[in-house]
């Protein structure tokens, strides 16, 4: 029931939105809506070639691709001024002429032997001062099939109502792109920066919504104010399409399904040869890359469908939650996918990336509940598997490390000679313990316990690690450290012991055993703990001073 609260949620943001677009129609406010009154439309009364039909724009005609194609009208009294016109290029070479003199030219260069892409941008071109009365004539040419024919609406006006036209016409969907980029990115950097988290499931999220935000920055209409370049502007929107499901992918396979690996590491390869053909076609000049999106369209309805088989059938088969909650999310995706496929191939460029981008902050907004579910339950997994684990390596009594903690760290030294080859251990021994539990008590006896610990704590911090091995018996490890600096922290802890001492109605005295490793004699771990012990049981006939007796 908790994992369906998320669900929940969703909906209420969405019916939430809804009514509040629904009371903005039905209350009658005062617009707040910023305008640009001085941008007017030129769309209608254009002749046609020389045919001297009249049209109106936009307009799809019926030409052949590589035909040039024209439209003329008479400039009215608006013209006498400085005016400049705006006009949208869908993949088009075009030329602008007043009275049969050429005044703006965007042609497409192919240099060399690789063809670059064909770009889809704004021609902002400026007309002169007493253009009035004169025929304004915009020629279109273009070898991709859709876009012959194509004309776009044009405005006119100043060069910044223009542009404050397009920006208010597309700027909520680049801005929509952007807030998707900037969420792509944060789920890309906070994993890194927070080492815990699960990295690799939020990087692949985090790939994917940046990949399919440049998608859609580069369908906004909008890039062209950012970013000048031909090449990028011509060519982002179909690379970004075809690398988009390749982390995605990633993701299923690494974090959802249990089966199915292979059939996943087969998507990735073929999207990624996908990118690979596509490109060899743009740049060899043999399809151009908007006649292949057919082809990427083609794979990702493939994937798609493969996909959503794969999630059913682990959901079904191996009653897979993280299945069913993906299934759901791709539900939501391919539905606003499906409308803007129906969209583009029946040429409504208007609305380009317009459902898809919906349908991307739903599945984004459904993959990041769900991943912060799984990590939070991931977390907590965690902090109680540390808990345990610090629960076996401590020592009930002094609250330090136990035996399990000194064999485990033993046995990683030994594993790593640079390491064993620095090594230095003492065992010590609580003299008296049991005169001590015998005359005063099991109470006495543990404080002795602890007190033996801390001590020998505070004596070696900063050096090394001391534990409690036994019920009278400590051990200290070091490696890499001065064999001079350790026998002043002896001397030190002599001193504390002496202090300690004035304290108890008892002598309180340890015995100890230290030696260094010795390649020749400690094969293993426990053949130098028996050499230390027996070292420390030489003093054992010294137990009864009251400072520590040191040999090594």
């Amino acid at each position: 029931m908790k994992r369906q609260s998320h669900f929940i949620l969703i909906i209420i943001i969405c019916i939430t939105f809804a009514l509040s677009l629904l009371l903005s129609n039905y209350f009658s406010f005062s617009s707040l809506k910023l305008t640009s009154e001085s941008s007017k439309s030129l769309n209608d009364n254009w002749r046609l070639g020389y045919y001297n039909e009249i049209i109106d724009l936009p307009v799809k005609l019926d030409i052949p691709t590589n035909t040039p194609y024209s439209i003329s009208r008479i400039l009215d009294d608006d013209f006498s001024l400085k005016q400049v016109i705006c006009i949208r290029g869908s993949l088009q070479e075009l030329d602008v002429a007043l009275d049969d003199e050429i005044i703006y030219s965007a042609l497409y260069e192919s240099k060399g032997i690789l063809t670059p892409p064909m770009a889809s941008a704004w021609h902002l071109v400026e007309i002169p001062i007493e253009s009035n009365g004169k025929e304004l004539k915009i020629t279109f040419k273009t070898p991709i099939r859709d876009m012959s024919g194509l004309i776009n609406g044009i405005f006119y006006g100043s060069s910044s109502d223009l542009l404050f036209h397009i920006q208010q016409t597309y700027g909520w969907g680049f801005s929509a792109s952007i807030l998707i980029l900037i969420l792509g990115m944060l789920m890309i950097i906070i994993p890194v920066i927070f080492k815990h988290l699960r990295r690799w499931q939020f990087i692949d999220l985090g790939l994917f919504t940046v990949f399919i935000s440049l998608w859609l920055i580069a369908e906004s209409r909008m890039l062209q104010f950012f970013y000048g370049s031909p090449l990028i502007l011509g060519s982002l929107a179909y690379i970004m399409l075809s690398v988009f499901p390749i982390p995605i992918l990633f993701y299923i396979k690494e974090n959802v399904i249990k089966g199915f690996k292979n059939i996943y590491n087969g998507l990735i390869i073929l999207f990624g040869m996908n990118l690979s053909l596509i490109l060899f076609l743009q740049f060899w000049g043999l399809v151009h890359f908007y006649d292949s999106v057919r082809i990427t369209h083609s794979f990702i309805f493939i994937g798609l469908i493969i996909v959503i088989l794969t999630l059913f059938i682990e959901m079904i088969k191996y009653k897979n939650k993280f299945a069913k909650t993906t299934l759901c999310s791709f539900g939501v995706l391919s539905i606003f996918g499906i409308f803007e496929l129906v969209h583009f191939y029946f040429n409504d460029y208007t609305s380009t990336s317009f459902y898809v981008r919906i349908g991307v902050i739903l599945f984004i907004l459904i993959q990041v509940i769900e991943s912060i579910f799984r990590l939070i339950s991931y977390l907590k997994k965690s902090l109680e598997a540390e808990y345990y684990e610090k629960l076996a390596y401590e020592d009930r009594v002094t609250g330090g490390l136990n035996r399990m903690a000194f064999e485990k760290d033993l046995e990683n030294i030994f594993s790593n000679p640079d390491l064993k080859n620095h090594l230095r251990l003492m065992i010590f021994d609580l003299n008296g313990l049991k005169g001590i539990n015998d005359r005063f008590g099991h109470i006495e006896g543990d404080y002795a316990i602890k007190s033996a610990y801390a001590l020998l704590s505070e004596s070696f911090n900063g050096l090394g690690l001391c534990y409690r091995i036994g019920g009278d018996e400590y051990a200290c490890v070091f490696t890499d450290i001065d064999i001079n600096i350790i026998e002043k922290r002896i001397e030190l802890l002599n001193e504390k012991i002496k202090t300690f001492n004035k304290t108890l109605p008892y002598t309180f005295g340890m015995a100890i055993g230290f030696i260094e490793y010795d390649p020749k004699l400690d094969e293993t771990w426990q053949k130098m703990m028996h050499r230390a012990d027996q070292k420390m049981y030489e003093n054992k006939g010294l137990k009864n001073q009251s400072i520590i007796m040191v040999t090594h």
